[in-house]
């Protein structure tokens, strides 16, 4: 009998711890997830910061609350590494967010300053989502590589056949930057094209990151027979040429990519607004405010609620780009880098706020494009492209 009471106090005691353990562990506890967020900042004299990494990191936190509001399997936990526009800053960003156990980085848009830390990012199996950049050498050089930008080869095409076949400009001068991996790439790949379908290059000029004087480019422009100015500049460069060369007895109507975009971080507040007026080109971009989605209109109603403005491309492309990454982490089940990476890369057609994509097993996607008129101040969609 006493053996008998033995027992049923063992089982009793056993169920009890059972029922405490299994009751005190939640059934949807999340695992967590750390992605490091990095781009570039600069400040404005007043203080206030300006810079990719702004809107970049405005519309991947907006992503990430998101995720964390609806999701039974991850949460996400995010830290800010604030780079620049000097290479050193993001060495020394992207150094402190390994020191401190990031293994995911989301931004990095500078194809150049990426390729800068490839080897760091290498040897410590970092795996990069880009929402921006393109380059063609990036998947050579970076191990775990994915963007959800077109690459350099697509955007070349695109902009070569819009120039030639839509606009029918048989006559360009392009503007490339010579220390800007992007910009080199994509005005090569341009050229190319452009050529191939019967485009001449009238003549080819190149400039300096942060350049601001171009009185020997504008000279040797004066008097030349051209119908646009293809423009692989990014905005701050592209804000400077045509300040210095509006009013310069020179055609400044321009054709550029993404790098001018819609961005508006140096575009038009780079601009003395009393020249707005005589500004007048088109860019092709990765995002349009005027896309009418579901998706896409409840990003920019929550955008706009939390800044009180509207959102730039980078914001919209940062938000794709998490996204992304979570499709991909709930698809492999695994934090495995290598496994997330394969997901990633293989995710198929999938449609954000920002277009349609479509992931066949490389680093960029095929991706729908958009056309943008940039006149007197304000930017039109025109037309897709893809």
């Amino acid at each position: 009998m006493q053996k008998l009471k033995s027992k049923v106090l063992f089982l009793f005691l056993f169920l009890f711890l059972f029922l405490f353990v299994f009751c005190s562990v939640p059934v949807n506890a999340k695992e967590n997830i750390k992605i490091a967020l990095i781009d570039n900042y600069t400040k404005f004299e007043s203080g206030d910061e300006f810079g990719w990494g702004l809107d970049t990191n405005y519309g991947a936190i907006l992503a990430i609350n998101s995720i964390n509001s609806t999701s039974d399997i991850y949460k996400y936990d995010y830290k800010i590494f604030k780079s620049g526009v000097h290479p050193a800053e993001t060495i020394n960003a992207v150094t402190n967010a390994i020191d401190e156990g990031y293994k995911i980085i989301v931004g990095l848009n500078w194809s150049t300053h990426l390729l800068m830390v490839a080897d760091i990012l290498n040897k410590n199996n970092i795996l990069i989502v880009s929402p921006l950049a393109s380059s063609s050498s990036l998947p050579k050089k970076v191990k775990y590589f994915t963007s959800i930008m077109a690459n350099n080869k697509q955007l070349a095409r695109m902009l070569a056949e819009f120039t030639k076949n839509r606009m029918n400009y048989s006559k360009v001068i392009l503007l490339k930057i010579f220390n800007d991996a992007y910009s080199l790439d994509l005005a090569d790949r341009f050229k190319l094209r452009y050529k191939n379908i019967g485009g001449t290059i009238v003549n080819e000029y190149g400039i300096l990151q942060n350049q601001h004087n171009f009185d020997d480019i504008i000279n040797n422009i004066r008097g030349k027979q051209y119908q646009a100015l293809i423009a692989i500049f990014h905005e701050n460069e592209a804000a400077a040429f045509l300040s210095n060369s509006i009013d310069k007895g020179i055609n400044t109507h321009f054709i550029a990519a993404d790098g001018v975009g819609d961005a508006g971080v140096y575009f038009w507040p780079g601009i003395p607004k009393a020249l707005w007026n005589s500004v007048d080109g088109y860019a092709i971009v990765p995002w349009k405010y005027e896309i009418n989605t579901k998706r896409n209109n409840l990003f920019k109603k929550s955008f706009e609620k939390k800044h009180k403005r509207r959102p730039s491309l980078l914001a919209a492309c940062a938000y794709d780009a998490i996204q992304l990454l979570h499709k991909s982490l709930v698809a492999s089940g695994n934090k495995s880098i290598d496994k997330i990476h394969d997901k990633l890369r293989k995710l198929g057609t999938v449609n954000g706020i920002t277009g349609s994509m479509f992931f066949t097993g490389e680093a960029f996607p095929k991706r729908d494009m958009y056309i943008i008129r940039i006149k007197k101040g304000a930017h039109t969609y025109v037309e897709k492209v893809k």
